[in-house]
């Protein structure tokens, strides 16, 4: 998996040990039950989570509407990136909208 820098999430990068190394003042790692207790996610759902909120730091600008919560709800539902892309048809409302509008947006994120 290689390396993440993101600011609004403040995750550095998710190693294939599962481990996590968040940025700050010093360097933590966490286990993935720390990962899901913050993001929502598992680790290796975490690129799918910042392809749909996006990154500024990566200049990701992700899916207008859909935020952090929304996104990790609908990866604990979907479980991947793909799936939800595959359901985007039974999203209603504005950000159901708005993920079929930037539906190859999420996808060149990931």
């Amino acid at each position: 998996m290689r390396p993440r820098s993101s600011d609004s999430l403040n995750v550095t990068e998710l190693s294939l040990d599962g481990l996590v190394r968040f940025s700050g003042r010093c360097s933590n790692e966490a286990p993935p039950d720390a990962v899901f207790e913050k993001y929502g996610v598992t680790p290796k759902q975490y690129r799918s989570l910042a392809a749909l909120v996006g990154e500024s730091s990566d200049n990701l600008p992700g899916v207008p509407g859909v935020g952090p919560k929304t996104a990790a709800k609908w990866l604990q539902e979907y479980h991947t990136l793909e799936a939800i892309l595959e359901s985007v048809d039974s999203f209603s409302g504005k950000v159901g909208e708005s993920l079929r509008e930037h539906k190859q947006e999420a996808i060149r994120n990931r």
